[in-house]
């Protein structure tokens, strides 16, 4: 997975940049550490929205509106991921490595899985119903 490309590229300290000045350096490591930190709550997010949902598809329960809400925030959630680990890899990380790949793929699923907009706007019409 690419969290762990990241992870592997990030504890290396020549890939952190070796800084002369030690502020400089924990500065960089501590904005990473938020970067990584960030990649891991979304990914957890997603996690247990979908295994919530799917246990709502499973017993007949999932709504139309769940269903746009998953797509829409797992598609910005991957995104965003994504684009942290190509931050955190740098260069490394669009030179035929296997994030770069995911990132085309990813783009491809958000024009595939229904605009952004139109997964909104199919969420936002469910969730009216219920108070008319």
């Amino acid at each position: 997975m690419y969290s762990e490309k990241v992870m592997d590229h990030f504890s290396n300290p020549r890939n952190v940049g070796e800084v002369e000045n030690p502020n400089a350096e924990g500065q960089v490591g501590n904005q990473k550490c938020g970067d990584i930190m960030k990649m891991t709550m979304r990914i957890e997010a997603m996690r247990n929205m979908l295994l919530h949902y799917a246990w709502n598809k499973d017993n007949g329960m999932l709504t139309r509106a769940e269903a746009s809400i998953a797509k829409q925030f797992c598609s910005e959630s991957a995104n965003i991921v994504v684009d942290h680990a190509l931050q955190i890899l740098g260069g490394i990380g669009f030179c035929g490595s296997r994030v770069s790949r995911i990132y085309r793929d990813l783009r491809i699923t958000r024009i595939s899985g229904g605009t952004g907009e139109i997964q909104t706007v199919i969420a936002a019409r469910q969730v009216l119903k219920k108070y008319r």
